[in-house]
């Protein structure tokens, strides 16, 4: 110190070595404020962990979603209302790097293994799908791969069609009260957040919902009296969905289970577990290629593991089920990074169809008989001259095949995609569009008083699919119903008169009673219209 005061006293006289430190001085200040200024004090503690919360009675209120878009999304997590730490709602900023990685406290549960998150490389955020990259798989679908972002502890969406929310930490599923705990940390506030959901795709309808078990979500703090002890660990996320509602018909199993399960579960890769609600051992059976190209773990039947008083303990899981359109047969893009193209595609690699293209017909190919299904029914809008139709398909160079959809899925499907053409009356059987080959041809044939629901339930899905669709609206004449009512009726002037007033007596006169009979004449130009579409 000495040499340094010395060397002072040769370069600077006294008065210049006063204004030298006090010229330090300030600079050494300057430099303190600008550190204060860019790195906040709020900042320098370390981030708080996803799992350290604390809950208060309207946290649902603030966590809840009211838009479904990706927009609004992005908008409310702006609004500091979707992340929950220990500030209640601090900036996003604080958690914009790196992957979280949940485990819960030792403390709290007990056992001797420790729980580890499985972040698959189909794990993506919900909160901004426009941000992937995409890749192409070995299965033809689509890989999604999110940027490096963390996730968000909770986040909750709240549709048109369904209500889902996606938990990220010590989370809990309780079969025997049906309910979902998502844990945070002990201390100042032990009040619980409770809120209820219903895990099916078909919310607004009250008769599909009534037919559908209620799970409540709770947030509770880690040292609540009434949180459950782990009984088993999973170390893969997991997807609680129900069965119940309207799924044992084959139309609503597609638009409010499978297609919105494959929006939600596919992005896992297989490595997550389907937990059902409201289980139906048939339909899992009926279903059941599906549901093992989703997971490689068997489905949990939730309803008999109520008997068994078992906790079950997850890093991840989704209640309730994500992309459900208010459209059918479709999948809201805010809520998921898959397409119907997609899950064609999906559905192809799962029962090993072949054919991915309807043929392509030649002017001069005088040989290649475009392939050609009329779905027939037994019970109910029935072709009651199918044999006709057939017939006259067939001098127009179609090669024929009339079956009826069963439960047997994998032999519907194959016979559904070796076909170039698909024809039949509005119903249930036409979902199989699903299995149809990119390019094909689908021919509804509309009964009367049905043309809401026709368009509504595969008119509009098909123009998703890579599905070309034709429409054939029968006459009066062409309806059996012209048996049974005289022709100036209301049955024929304003039929949706009755589904106003009441749908039942609706249903049981044009869709429980009404078969057709083709005008095979008048129908003859639909079918040459396809040809034509397969030339082009």
């Amino acid at each position: 110190m000495m040499m340094y005061d010395s060397l002072l006293a040769r370069s600077f006289t006294k008065h210049e070595q006063k204004k030298l430190g006090r010229g330090a001085l300030i600079i050494c200040f300057l430099i303190f404020l600008s550190f204060c200024t860019i790195f906040k004090p709020q900042k320098w503690g370390p981030l708080p962990s996803p799992l350290d919360l604390r809950w208060s009675p309207g946290l649902f209120q603030k966590l809840y979603m009211v838009n479904d878009t990706a927009s609004s999304l992005l908008h409310m997590a702006k609004k500091k209302n979707v992340e929950i730490t220990p500030n209640n709602i601090p900036a996003m900023e604080n958690h914009t790097s790196g992957s979280m990685q949940h485990t819960p406290n030792p403390a709290s549960v007990k056992q001797s293994r420790r729980t580890t998150t499985t972040t698959t490389k189909n794990d993506v955020s919900t909160m901004n799908h426009r941000e992937m990259n995409t890749t192409n798989n070995n299965d033809g679908g689509m890989e999604k791969q999110s940027k490096k972002q963390s996730r968000i502890p909770v986040t909750c969406s709240k549709g048109e069609r369904s209500d889902f929310c996606d938990l990220n930490g010590d989370v809990r599923v309780d079969p025997g009260s049906a309910t979902v705990y998502y844990v945070g940390a002990g201390g100042q506030n032990k009040t619980a957040s409770t809120m209820s959901i219903k895990p099916y795709g078909r919310k607004g309808d009250e008769v599909a919902m009534g037919l559908v078990r209620e799970w409540s979500l709770k947030m509770v703090a880690q040292d609540d009296k009434d949180l459950p002890a782990c009984s088993q660990i999973h170390e893969s996320p997991g997807v609680v969905f129900s069965l119940g509602g309207f799924a044992g018909n084959h139309f609503h199993a597609f638009t409010d289970v499978l297609v919105p399960l494959f929006a939600t579960a596919r992005r896992f890769d297989g490595e997550v577990e389907l937990l059902i609600t409201d289980h139906q051992p048939w339909l899992v059976a009926k279903f059941g290629t599906i549901l093992r190209a989703l997971s490689r773990y068997n489905s949990m039947d939730l309803d008999k593991e109520q008997q068994s008083e078992k906790t079950h303990c997850f890093s991840r899981l989704i209640l309730g089920l994500k992309g459900r359109h208010k459209k059918e047969l479709n999948i809201n893009p805010s809520e998921s990074e898959y397409t119907m193209v997609d899950f064609k595609q999906f559905l192809r690699n799962a029962y090993s169809l072949e054919k991915a293209a309807a043929i392509k017909l030649q002017s001069n190919d005088k040989k290649s008989r475009p392939q050609l299904l009329i779905i027939s029914r037994k019970r109910t809008r029935a072709f009651t001259n199918v044999n006709d139709v057939a017939r006259m398909a067939r001098t127009l160079g179609y090669q024929v095949t009339v079956a009826e959809p069963d439960r047997n899925i994998s032999k519907s499907a194959e016979i559904m995609n070796s076909c170039d053409v698909v024809m039949g009356v509005h119903g249930a059987g036409l979902t199989n569009m699903v299995f149809v080959p990119d390019n094909a041809i689908l021919v509804q044939v509309v009964p009367l008083g049905a043309d809401w629901i026709s368009k509504t339930y595969f008119r509009e899905p098909s123009e998703n699919m890579k599905v070309r669709y034709l429409e054939y609206k029968i006459k009066r004449e062409e309806s059996s119903l012209i048996e049974h009512y005289p022709p100036d009726d209301v049955v024929f002037t304003k039929p949706w008169s009755f589904a106003k007033e009441n749908w039942d007596l609706f249903k049981s006169i044009y869709l429980d009673n009404q078969n057709v009979k083709l005008d095979v004449k008048r129908f003859r130009p639909t079918l040459l219209k396809a040809l034509e579409l397969l030339h082009q």
